[in-house]
Parts: structure tokens; sequence; C-alpha cells
């Protein structure tokens, strides 16, 4: 019987089933006193339980190790994501001082064009009010030399 079962088991090649093979020959032998064989079947009962338990490790390493990698990955993700949302934030700070920027150089452009005006503007009056000013000083000199010559007229009448 279980020689059928090592014939089983070397068509479905299961380390675990191997190993647990080996354990149940050398468990037999040991009770039919055939100390060798018992030995021998036990040495490679461990010799594969060994080797599984290395297999496994070398899996549950793998699996660290990925796990690792999915977290630095994660990890980079998220400072991406936080590096992107100072960028925008950047951006937007960067157009608002450039809105502020022309909107301050349209108001100071503005400014200057009406302070221009206004200088033409006072020039202009200044201008009104010195020729007006001229009439007035002729027009006051005129009346004085009317005055003084009613005032010489009136003493050479009297």
């Amino acid at each position: 019987m279980l020689t059928a079962i090592s014939n089983q088991l070397k068509t479905i090649n299961n380390s675990d089933v191997e190993a647990d093979w080996n354990n149940l020959m050398s468990k037999y032998y040991l009770r039919k006193k055939d100390l060798p064989k018992a030995l021998a079947y036990l040495q490679t009962y461990n010799t594969v339980k060994d080797s599984n338990i290395k297999k496994l490790n070398l899996l549950k390493e793998s699996d660290i190790n990925k796990q690792f990698d999915s977290y630095e990955k994660q990890r980079q993700i998220e400072q991406l994501s936080n590096n992107n949302k100072i960028q925008l934030i950047s951006l937007y700070v960067i157009i608002v001082v450039t809105l502020m920027a022309v909107v301050i150089i349209f108001l100071i452009y503005r400014n200057w064009k009406r302070s221009k005006q206004d200088v033409q503007t006072v020039n202009l009056l200044n201008q009104q009010i010195n020729e007006q000013n001229s009439v007035l000083e002729r027009a006051l000199n005129d009346l004085k030399i009317s005055s003084q010559k009613r005032q010489d007229t009136a003493y050479r009448s009297a």
C-alpha cells in the first residue's frame, strides 16, 4: 500500500506530501525495527521539510520585499501629489500677482495720462489768465492815463 502511494506521489509532485510520506515510511520501518531504513527515510523527511521551509521563507521574503516596494511607491505617489498641490497653489499665486501688477500698471498709466492732461489744462488756463491779466493791465493803464488826462483837463479848466 505504501508503495502504491509512492507511485502516486511521483505523479503529483507535491513536496509536502513527499515529506509526509517519508515520515510515514520512517515510522513504519521503526515499528518493524529496521533502523537503517527508518533513519534513511527520516533524513529524507528532514531534508525535504527543510527544503520546503526554505522555499516558504523565500516566498515570505519575496512577499515582504514586494510589500515594501508597494509602500515605497505609495509614499512616492503621495509625495508627488503633494508636490502637484504646491505647484498648483504657486501657479494661482503667480497668476494673482501678475493680474495685480497689470492692474497697477494700467492705473499708473491712466493717472499719468490724466496728470499730463491736467498739466496741459493748467498751462492753458495760466496762459488765459496771463492774457486776461495783460488785457486788464493795459485797460488799467489806459484808465490811469485817461483819468490823468481828465484831471489835467480839469486842472486846466479850473
